[in-house]
């Protein structure tokens, strides 16, 4: 260490020395972090760490403390996803054990550095692995499902994209990944073979005041609450929100797009691969129909109770959403409570729109699953609410 007595008469020459050693300390601190941020750019973690390593650490500042730990996980965790790589490649076979457990920690990888060529290669020939034999996956875990693109969920089969958990949006809305497929729809002689080609997510529970609130800044609904589902709007209400929704910035960074179900989607989803008069199995039967010998009726008419919101059970308003039983997809509230718009003009009605569901001044038979009215998109009644669909980018 030199001494820096004041009696000294070269003082001001290594003051000067140490003021340039320092300035080199910087320069050759910022072309490091420099070189290092265009490694990263590349993709290139180990080498943006040598750069990184060749800065002393009193020069570093705390942003640069900051980058040096994260690009060592990034090189802590190639390292890890190379060893597991040569040992899954040990006996010269992948099982899906091994493709599921590679794919999950290539793509935490891919979180952190998202530009590293060979691990982005590498995981897309772990999605065509999958693609040639879904059926090999049916127990992908939900940290798996999470990243795989919509081109890649399309093509799963229906038990692997009910695995899929319901995702939040920026508001706190809830969607549930629903598959492809062809059912029948509508009951008696009125009925049709439908066929959705592609999966699509729709809202798990219908959309609450005070999410219809974070966006429109407004709530006209009669029974008032938080969490109870928004009402009284029209349909050209609903189609605004639907709007400015997917204009808030957080939607648009994520590329989202809202609107309200068409009448096949609704069914589709309400009846979550059933065939009954509702998505809980069983045809009900009202009490008004029972005679008192008719137990086993007795039982479906309370079950029904379970699931949905009818002026049998209702009070005469509507309730927060979810605090009935979910139907065998996950979606909670499609037996009434509010009823919900849908996209699709009425056939015997063009101007009008159809109304799906039935609501908590309706019967339970009004209620079920291909239960539908017809209302003029410009009217809002406080038994009618929405439910969003996210289209799949």
């Amino acid at each position: 260490a030199v001494e820096l007595r004041g009696d000294r008469k070269d003082l001001p020459t290594l003051a000067q020395h140490l003021k340039d050693r320092e300035e080199k300390l910087r320069q050759h601190r910022d072309e490091a972090f420099q070189q290092a941020e265009a490694l990263l750019s590349a993709g290139d973690s180990k080498g943006a760490y040598r750069r990184i390593e060749s800065v002393q650490t009193s020069a570093l500042r705390d942003t640069d403390e900051e980058l040096r730990e994260r690009v060592a996980q990034m090189v802590a965790d190639e390292e890890a996803l190379t060893a597991m790589i040569k040992e899954a490649n040990a006996d010269g076979v992948l099982d899906p054990d091994e493709v599921v457990a590679i794919f999950q920690s290539a793509s935490d990888y891919l979180t952190l550095n998202p530009h590293h060529e060979k691990i982005t290669a590498m995981r897309q020939k772990l999605l065509k692995r999958i693609l040639l034999a879904p059926e090999a996956y049916e127990k992908l875990p939900a940290s798996v499902l999470s990243q795989l693109p919509a081109s890649v969920l399309s093509q799963l089969p229906a038990s692997v994209l009910l695995q899929f958990p319901p995702r939040k949006n920026s508001i706190g809305i809830e969607f549930k990944l629903l598959p492809a497929g062809t059912f029948t729809m509508g009951d008696n002689d009125n009925v049709d073979q439908v066929t959705l080609t592609k999966p699509f997510e729709i809202g798990v529970y219908e959309v609450t005041q005070e999410q219809y609130e974070r966006v429109m800044h407004s709530n006209s609904s009669r029974f008032k609450g938080e969490n109870r589902p928004v009402e009284t709007v029209t349909f050209h209400e609903a189609a605004i929100f639907c709007r400015t929704l997917s204009e808030l910035s957080a939607e648009l960074k994520s590329g989202r797009r809202y609107r309200l179900p068409t009448e096949v989607e609704w069914e589709h989803a309400c009846r979550s691969g059933t065939q009954a008069t509702y998505n809980f199995g069983e045809d009900y039967i009202s009490l008004s129909e029972l005679d008192d010998a008719d137990h086993e009726a007795g039982v479906r008419d309370r079950l029904f109770f379970e699931y949905g919101w009818c002026k049998e059970n209702s009070n005469r308003q509507s309730h927060p959403v979810g605090l009935k039983k979910p139907n065998a997809w996950g979606l909670f509230d499609m037996h009434g409570n509010v009823a919900e718009w849908c996209t699709d003009s009425s056939a015997d009605s063009p101007e009008a729109q159809p109304v799906r569901g039935g609501s908590w001044q309706s019967t339970a038979e009004e209620c079920s699953s291909v239960s539908r009215t017809v209302l003029m998109p410009h009217l809002s009644r406080s038994m009618v609410g929405f439910r969003l669909v996210c289209d799949i980018n």
